[in-house]
């Protein structure tokens, strides 16, 4: 049979891009051992490589999964014999792909956990050593040999205040993979969460298990992102709040593209929101709620110096004797104005992005390095279109540095 060509489908996730996994890997030798280790699920006449991976694949899962897969791939194998057929084809390649098997795997002892947080976020020192309490409930878990098994997160603050960035530290302190999806979106499109099925022309399945291919385990921390955002189109058959129970309650995941219950008794789900007002009672009391409040002016101070700073001028390629942040400038960009004062630091580092921008452009045309004072930041900012030439609520300019 000719090697297939698999399509795989752009991916609504921001922390990962699916990458299409090649379903005809492995010997093309015909199996005729049983590859269930005395449970076979299929018969064992020879089978095509693109068949024989995928029900190698879900010969891992529970038996329950094992019936379901069995039942799904014996109902596509009629449809491999037309060469114009290549939805089949794609299907077995997507199962194959994905990881059935419960992964134990390993947890980073306290300390390296604890500083993975700390460099990947900075202040909230409370909210951390809770998820340092969870973390050890891992550990303690994978010690005795059980799969990570936690309750959901859902982690309540201001826009800004590093909702989704604690959440991914929180799944490399854990030692798992991480996906980011898009609650909004699940409630502008079914198949987003759910997966389109497979009578479609542009059939694929949905961000989650999506989100399982991309990471080829079935360790996955998945972060919600906007929880508080979801909604539904009244032309709905059911609402994303029933899709979303379904992943916060049970250790199985029903996809329309894949047809068969996909296992994620290994998936720890942290969800983000602005409040808990517009989330439904049903899904808050799948949570455990824990909130990320605004930080302190000292705290927001040092956050801006020792992590965003540092990490924007890295991301430009730039080195702290380039480009000199004085403290006053510093300062006041943190604390004014006023509406930001009520927020996270989302746009404080906007604001220093505006300035780190018009650095670069004063050094690349004149000389290094440059130095942003306070009335640097003022002349910056009073640029933008319809402000006055002092920004609204900013103090005045220091002396010329």
């Amino acid at each position: 049979m000719p090697r297939p060509s698999h399509r795989t489908a752009p991916v609504a996730i921001r922390t990962l891009d699916p990458v299409a996994s090649d379903a005809t890997a492995g010997s093309d030798q015909a199996h005729d051992d049983d590859p269930s280790g005395g449970d076979q699920p299929w018969s064992s006449t020879a089978v095509s490589p693109l068949e024989r991976d995928a029900r190698l694949a879900t010969s891992q899962a529970t038996p329950a999964i094992r019936r379901a897969a069995k039942t799904a791939i014996d109902s596509i194998i009629p449809s491999l014999d037309d060469p114009e057929e290549s939805k089949g084809r794609e299907w077995l390649a997507c199962v194959a792909a994905l990881p059935w098997a419960p992964e134990i795997g390993s947890v980073p002892d306290l300390g390296e956990a604890a500083g993975v947080l700390d460099r990947s976020h900075g202040g909230h020192a409370e909210v951390k050593e809770t998820l340092l309490d969870r973390v050890a409930c891992a550990a303690h878990l994978a010690a005795a040999g059980k799969p990570t098994s936690l309750t959901p997160i859902l982690l309540v603050g201001p826009p800004g205040t590093g909702k989704t960035t604690l959440a991914s530290a929180f799944g490399e302190a854990l030692g798992m993979s991480v996906a980011v999806i898009s609650a909004p979106a699940a409630s502008e499109d079914p198949a987003y969460l759910q997966g389109s099925d497979r009578q479609y022309r542009q059939s694929a399945p949905g961000v989650v298990v999506r989100a399982f291919r991309a990471a080829e385990t079935s360790r996955l921390l998945l972060v919600i992102d906007e929880l508080d955002k979801i909604g539904g189109r009244p032309d709905w058959n059911a609402s994303p709040t029933s899709w979303l129970l379904e992943l916060l309650a049970s250790d199985t995941w029903t996809d329309r593209y894949l047809g068969i219950p996909y296992p994620t008794s290994g998936m720890v789900v942290v969800c983000t929101a602005n409040e808990t007002e517009t989330v439904s009672a049903p899904v808050l009391d799948r949570l455990d709620i824990i909130a990320v409040p605004v930080l302190p002016l000292q705290a927001r101070l040092a956050v801006v110096e020792t992590h965003i700073w540092p990490r924007l001028l890295e991301r430009h390629s730039l080195t702290a004797d380039q480009v000199q942040l004085s403290y006053e400038a510093l300062h006041l960009l943190v604390s004014g104005p006023q509406e930001a004062r009520d927020e996270g630091l989302r746009s404080v580092q906007a604001r220093l992005q505006r300035c780190l921008y018009r650095a670069i452009r004063c050094g690349d045309t004149g000389t290094w390095p440059v130095r942003i004072s306070e009335s640097f930041v003022i002349e910056v900012l009073a640029d933008r279109p319809g402000s006055s030439r002092r920004p609204v609520g900013f103090g005045r300019s220091d002396s010329a540095r």
